[in-house]
């Protein structure tokens, strides 16, 4: 029960079917000619089954970036990442899923010398419910990458929220969007009820052929 995905992206399904993972790591994008915005990231992302929007007065557009001549961040998955463009005030921008999720985690690069924006995720149910929140509420000095990991049941949406009014750090930027979603296993007696249906069949069968067998005879 494999999900399917675009060339970048990775899907598994684990035993049994119960649960599937995705990743996109945005490296299918051609960032050789510099970064890449609107329209194409948006397509990008819908071809996962992710809607982007943002509500802030003035859309908030995303981007996919290449690491490659970036000596301030550190490489989670070359050669691209995502960021948004963002502005000098608080903003904020949404991914609404075609599937509900049981967790959406992402990898934040590592900033040295630069620094990364406070900022905040907070995963929803379909009835807006707060499900999760991670973030950091601080500017971002940490060279290392670190993983954070909203968790469900049931994501229908997260909203990232990014503080740069002071400019002081870049915006908020990630890579290596890992979903995963729980499937619905098959009923343990619903393997028994096939079979007997299949020696039931055979048995019916089984008696056309001995009355055919009698009648011809």
């Amino acid at each position: 029960m494999e999900r399917f995905q675009p060339a970048d992206g990775t899907s598994a399904t684990s035993i049994a079917g119960i649960s599937e993972y995705c990743c996109r790591n945005f490296d299918s994008v051609d960032t050789s000619g510099g970064y890449v915005t609107g329209a194409p990231v948006i397509n990008y992302l819908a071809s996962y089954g992710i809607t982007y929007s943002s509500s802030y007065s003035s859309p908030i557009q995303p981007y996919i970036q290449t690491y490659i001549g970036n000596p301030y961040i550190s490489v989670v998955s070359s050669p691209n990442y995502f960021s948004v463009n963002g502005a000098a005030t608080f903003f904020s921008y949404e991914f609404s899923f075609a599937t509900l999720e049981n967790s959406v985690s992402f990898t934040i690069p590592g900033y040295n010398p630069a620094s990364m924006a406070a900022w905040s995720a907070t995963a929803y149910s379909a009835a807006n419910t707060v499900l999760s929140i991670v973030g950091d509420p601080n500017l971002r000095f940490d060279p290392t990458t670190t993983t954070y990991t909203l968790v469900g049941p049931a994501i229908d949406h997260v909203l990232f929220t990014s503080n740069a009014e002071s400019f002081a750090g870049l915006n908020f930027e990630f890579d290596d969007l890992t979903q995963t979603t729980a499937t619905t296993p098959l009923p343990a007696a619903l393997p028994l009820f096939a079979g007997g249906l299949g020696v039931i069949g055979l048995l019916a069968r089984r008696r056309k052929r001995k009355a055919a067998a009698l009648a011809a005879a």
